[in-house]
């Protein structure tokens, strides 16, 4: 049976596969994404958005965005890390995913129900800055729970 490993923040992500909680990692893929780690003054442009208050000629309002930047980063490569679970979905049995908190959150309301099926467990660490028997041995618990499965 074979496991999925994503971990991943709101700039990297990287994906492992594993065949068993004592077998070694293999690392399948790295995606960037170098605009999480932007300024917020870099990702946006000087002056906020202009738009007409209801009929009165000349009157201008500023609009503040709803999401910022980052959040609109975040999201986008949070779509992307899901269309491609979403690709794959015949290559595992079972999916684990490590993201922080608030970014875990938005992936998992993003899973489709048929990769949604194949989540094991979840890990609300940051753990994108670990490799290796250390990334292992962090995620050794919630591995043992994907086999119980």
């Amino acid at each position: 049976m074979i496991t999925w490993i994503l971990v991943s923040d709101a700039s990297q992500a990287r994906l492992y596969s594993t065949t068993g909680r004592h077998q070694p990692l293999h690392l399948e893929r790295e995606i960037a994404n170098p605009q999480g780690r932007a300024r917020e003054q870099d990702l946006v442009s000087d002056q906020t958005g202009r738009i007409r208050k209801g009929g009165i000629h000349g009157v201008h309002s500023a609009m503040d965005p709803r999401t910022t930047a980052h959040q609109a980063v975040a999201d986008q490569f949070a779509r992307e890390l899901v269309k491609l679970l979403q690709q794959e979905r015949n290559s595992f049995a079972s999916l684990v995913i490590a993201a922080p908190p608030h970014f875990l959150g938005e992936l998992r309301a993003l899973l489709g129900k048929e990769v949604e099926g194949c989540l094991k467990a979840t890990v609300a660490k940051d753990l994108i800055h670990f490799e290796g028997s250390e990334l292992r041995e962090r995620l050794n618990a919630s591995l043992e729970l994907a086999e119980q499965v």
